[in-house]
C-alpha cells in the first residue's frame, strides 16, 4: 500500500516546510518536483519507448542500442552523456525544492509535475460522453500515466495541457 500526501519536513534547514511525499513499505520520500531525484531532461524523450530502465547494466544497454541502430539506421538513438544512461538527475541543494509554506502549495506543485510529465490522452471506442468544458460529444479521455482515478472527458479542442492546467492545477473550473 502506498499513500501520497503532503508532509512537513521534520528537520534540517527547511524544517516546517512542506513536500509532497509517498509513503510505502520502504519508507517516506518526496516525489514529483519536490524530489531531489528527477528524470534526466536530456534523455527522457529518447527512452520513453524503451520502458523501465534501471541503469544497472549500462554495457548491456549500450550493446542493445548498437544492435538497434544496426537494424534501424533511420532511428534517432544515442547515448545520453548527461546521465550516462541512468535516466535520473540528482539535484544539488541549490536546485532542489526547498519546501512549501503550506500543504496546499505542495499539493499544487505535485499536480504541476503530473501535468508537465504524465499528461496522456486516448480515444475510447465504446463510449461517447460530453466534454466537461463545452458539452460537445466526444470519446476522448485525458488522464495521467500511472495515476489511478484522475481522468477527464475532454473534446479534442480542450484535451490540451493548458486546459488540464486550468482544471487540475489552478482549479479554475470546478
Amino acid at each position: 500500500m502506498q499513500i501520497n500526501q503532503p508532509l512537513q519536513i521534520q528537520d534540517g534547514p527547511n524544517a516546517g516546510k512542506w513536500h509532497y511525499t509517498q509513503s510505502n513499505s520502504t519508507g517516506t520520500y518526496a516525489i514529483g518536483y519536490c524530489s531531489r531525484i528527477q528524470s534526466c531532461p536530456d534523455c527522457l524523450e529518447m527512452h520513453s519507448s524503451w520502458g523501465t530502465w534501471t541503469g544497472q547494466d549500462k554495457e548491456g544497454l549500450r550493446r542493445l542500442l548498437e544492435e538497434y541502430k544496426f537494424k534501424h539506421p533511420e532511428a534517432k538513438v544515442w547515448w545520453c552523456e548527461t546521465c550516462d544512461m541512468s535516466r535520473i538527475k540528482k539535484l544539488t541543494d541549490e536546485e532542489a525544492c526547498p519546501g512549501h509554506d503550506t500543504a496546499e502549495e505542495a499539493r499544487k506543485h505535485y499536480r504541476q509535475y503530473l501535468v508537465d510529465t504524465k499528461f496522456n490522452f486516448h480515444d475510447r471506442e465504446d463510449v461517447q460522453e460530453k466534454c466537461q468544458i463545452c458539452n460537445v460529444w466526444t470519446n476522448r479521455v485525458v488522464d495521467f500515466v500511472g495515476e489511478w482515478g484522475r481522468s477527464w472527458i475532454l473534446c479534442p479542442e480542450h484535451a490540451t495541457k493548458e486546459t488540464l492546467q486550468r482544471i487540475y492545477v489552478d482549479k479554475e473550473l470546478e
